[in-house]
């Protein structure tokens, strides 16, 4: 009975003639539907995954095959093809990862107790289940979970934070600025505005950021790229400096910062040793 319900959903929605236990099977069926299923843009039926192909849209594995030609295999060979041949990728989630431990390592040294809290902590078994595009708004804080909660143990207060790296903050007429993409950050406000946005800069080792919530967008100064609308974030007049926006004295921020910079740069610099067998 289940894969004849399952074979029918596919095909024929209206169901007429099935047994009443059928029925309520499909409307409890359309009621996750939205949440855990994707809908193909070109036949328009929900499937479990959709597959993004190029200008061709979110396609199931269905029409991809029957329409295009395309196979499992020619998918995952394209998907790896598209990866390897991504540099900039893998720089970018390298600079991510360097940011959070940086940013971790901090709040420890200056007495903080940090925890993880992005989703990829605590969802990674479901992750593959969340559709790719959804307008529900727990399953979009799910998936632009912050990176970490953190305590401090003597306020008594708890806050989460949102790592950026960026390899440099720029000098425009004498004022540093961050350019942030506009949707990215006004997904963020709307997610999860009581959150720190900390910013760590890559070339100096720098760190600020900001409240979400105390963002105007109204206030930012807006530009264009190839990449779309981004906002200008100026340090001090949107951004705090991260020491004085967390009650720590700012020359041993500093100072601590500088001491990290080089045990990266030392760690980089040195040749390997041959292996003694």
């Amino acid at each position: 009975m289940l894969e004849q319900l399952v074979h029918v959903i596919g095909i024929d929605k209206d169901l007429k003639g099935s047994c009443q236990n059928c029925i309520f099977l499909l409307r409890k069926y359309y009621i996750l539907k939205d949440q855990f299923m994707d809908n193909c843009d070109n036949c328009g039926d929900y499937v479990p995954e959709v597959f993004e192909y190029y200008d061709l849209g979110y396609l199931c594995i269905r029409c991809l095959h029957y329409h295009y030609g395309i196979t499992n295999v020619d998918l995952e060979a394209e998907a790896r093809s598209r990866i390897s041949n991504n540099k900039k990728f893998y720089k970018r989630l390298l600079q991510g990862r360097l940011a959070q431990v940086i940013v971790e390592n901090t709040f420890r040294y200056f007495g903080y107790e940090v925890y993880p809290y992005g989703y990829e902590s605590y969802f990674t078994n479901i992750i593959k289940h969340l559709p790719k595009k959804t307008n529900d708004k727990v399953l979009k804080q799910i998936r632009s979970s912050p990176d970490m909660f953190i305590f401090d143990p003597v306020d008594q207060e708890g806050f989460i934070v949102e790592v950026k790296s960026t390899k440099e903050i720029y000098k425009i007429n004498e004022e540093f600025t961050y350019f942030m993409t506009c949707s990215v950050l006004e997904n963020y406000i709307d997610l999860w505005p009581k959150a720190h946005l900390v910013i760590f800069e890559v070339s100096n080792f720098s760190l600020c950021t900001v409240r979400l919530k105390d963002i105007n967008l109204s206030n930012l100064e807006k530009g264009k790229s190839k990449n779309g609308e981004y906002y200008k974030l100026v340090v001090f007049e949107h951004l705090n400096l991260f020491a004085n926006q967390f009650n720590i004295d700012w020359n041993e921020c500093n100072e601590y910062l500088n001491d990290l910079r080089k045990i990266v740069s030392e760690f980089g610099n040195k040749k390997a040793k041959q292996p003694q067998i």
